[in-house]
């Protein structure tokens, strides 16, 4: 008999199959949020980013596996301190708080500007400790968030404690793969300054147990790389080749400048939270893709479905039914 269902109103089905025999198909409450990198390093990419995430295809791919799924923003450039950044930067900003109103969150990610930059790395570390913890930055612990790089706390709509059924799922969008601060740098931001900012295992306890969170990275390959970076490594574009078969990122460990660490952050976030670093092309153009391998991953480890397919379990039998 011919099948005149389509995958999408297929996977539907099979949904509604699940849900009455009180199986769920992926989590009840779904927290996604993306932290985007805003520094010029990544003005030849950020429109093309723009583009792709808040596309219908993308939207429409991760509601559907997540119904209810809210999505969140963040952005961050740098420290205007110590020749970080210049005056009116940041190291981190909430953009948008948790929203299942997608059209409200296409409109905060279309409103991002891409500008600035002082040096290479970046602020990546804090942006994300500041998404899932909220807890600001008092640079002077004068008890002001008003002062020059200051971070004022802030909510991205978690329920804390967060119940141990709700997932988050972190996508970074950054470029070069270079990260202020790894390791624990004492003149960053400013060698006076009273706090310091978070740490990796800072960063790694505060996602793995505040927001329960798996880390993903997005990351572009063979881009040309700043002429300091250049110097610095000795090579002109980003190292990373790719898994022709997969898309996965494979030689990414490329070291934060000063350091003798041999991954990069990126790396042990997502080996710690389970997560991963996906190569999506210099623009992005294999993100569904990487969003579909990332579904299928987080739904069920263990599937043995390919890339851009889901498992489904009926009384009848178990199938991969296309995304």
């Amino acid at each position: 008999m011919k099948n005149f269902l389509s995958h999408k109103r297929l996977l539907q089905c099979a949904a509604g199959v699940l849900a009455s025999l009180g199986v769920a198909t992926a989590s009840a409450a779904t927290n996604i949020i993306y932290i985007i990198d805003t520094t010029g390093s990544t003005q030849p990419l950020i429109d093309d980013w723009k583009a792709e995430i808040t596309s219908a295809e993308t939207l429409n791919e991760l509601t559907a596996v997540y119904p209810g799924a809210r999505f969140g923003l963040a952005s961050h450039l740098d420290f205007p301190m110590n020749g970080h950044a210049a005056a009116g930067e940041y190291a981190y900003k909430l953009e948008q708080q948790l929203t299942t109103n997608t059209a409200v969150f296409s409109a905060a990610v279309n409103g991002l500007v891409s500008g600035y930059g002082g040096d290479t790395p970046e602020s990546q570390l804090e942006a994300i400790y500041q998404a899932c913890s909220g807890a600001g930055y008092d640079l002077n612990n004068n008890g002001s968030y008003l002062d020059n790089g200051d971070i004022p706390p802030s909510n991205m709509g978690f329920v804390k404690p967060l119940p141990a059924t709700e997932m988050t799922l972190i996508f970074h969008f950054t470029s070069p793969l270079v990260y202020h601060n790894y390791p624990e740098d004492l003149s960053y931001p400013d060698p006076g300054v009273v706090n310091r900012p978070a740490t990796l295992a800072e960063v790694v306890d505060t996602i793995e147990n505040e927001c329960n969170t798996r880390f993903f990275t997005f990351v572009p390959a063979n881009e040309p790389l700043p002429s300091m970076l250049a110097s610095t490594f000795g090579f002109a574009a980003m190292p990373f080749s790719y898994d022709v078969q997969t898309g996965d990122a494979l030689n990414y460990s490329l070291m934060a400048v000063g350091s003798s660490a041999s991954e990069n952050p990126a790396e042990i976030l997502a080996e710690a939270t389970d997560g991963d670093i996906k190569y999506v092309g210099p623009n992005l153009e294999d993100l569904d893709v990487a969003i579909r391998e990332i579904m299928r991953a987080a739904a069920d480890p263990e599937s043995p479905c390919e890339a851009g397919e889901k498992l489904i379990i009926l009384p009848f039998g178990s199938y991969c039914v296309p995304i």
